[in-house]
């Protein structure tokens, strides 16, 4: 009875990819074997919730991992970016561990080895709703196709930032962003348009927020661009 009034969750966090323009716009970043779908699959089946977080009442994390994919797909060099618990830290590398290879990201066309970045939710909460509950019950389910997906990056900002037109499409995401203030696609596409701008310190800040709401992209772009800010 104790379990059914407990909702123990892990969640894979949104993995939409955001590629920009010019230099960028001939590279394309790794993808699980078979796509998104199926790597939520693959997260919901051997992802485990590690049992000293299980018997807790309450806990809620973030973590990201790190790896390589390499240019025959296959996964290396794991890291832990963001640790929430040394037990969650082991069920990482497990998992890692027990995953198909990649298809490896390519560039003009050409497999090339390229780091990717892994956001995981780890979450033990007695409130959450009866359908959670069933959800994580069920290992195999798939997210709810009805729902939109969170956390989308704007088509018409996208397409004016490869056109080259950071200032127009900086307005716009800047009113999108007042009607959903944590979809952290719009703070990584502001951040590039200020890039592209010139003004550093205020993308940096823009990357950094994108980080914060659970963005894997962020993390490049701020080893790259914002080390000395």
């Amino acid at each position: 009875m104790k379990e059914q009034m407990k909702t123990i969750a892990i969640i894979a966090l949104s993995f939409l990819i955001f590629i920009t323009g010019n230099a960028q716009n001939d590279t394309i970043r790794p993808v699980f074997s078979g796509g998104e779908e199926n790597l939520y699959s693959f997260l919901y089946r051997y992802l485990r919730m590690p049992e000293e977080i299980r018997k807790k009442n309450y806990f809620e994390g973030i973590m990201f991992v790190s790896f390589i994919v390499d240019k025959d797909g296959s996964l290396k060099d794991y890291k832990i970016v963001k640790s929430i618990s040394p037990s969650c830290d082991t069920v990482a590398f497990e998992l890692l561990d027990k995953m198909p290879n990649w298809k490896p990201g390519t560039i003009n066309g050409k497999p090339t080895s390229m780091i990717y970045y892994l956001p995981l939710k780890f979450s033990v909460n007695p409130r959450s709703s009866a359908h959670q509950e069933g959800y994580v019950r069920s290992r195999n389910a798939m997210p709810p196709k009805k729902a939109p997906p969170p956390n989308q990056a704007d088509q018409e900002s996208e397409d004016l930032i490869k056109s080259g037109d950071f200032e127009k499409a900086l307005k716009r995401l800047k009113e999108l962003y007042r009607g959903e203030p944590t979809n952290h696609n719009y703070h990584l596409q502001m951040a590039i348009c200020k890039l592209k701008l010139g003004k550093t310190s205020s993308a940096c800040k823009s990357f950094n927020k994108a980080k914060e709401l659970g963005n894997e992209d962020a993390f490049q772009f701020i080893d790259k661009y914002c080390k000395s800010e």
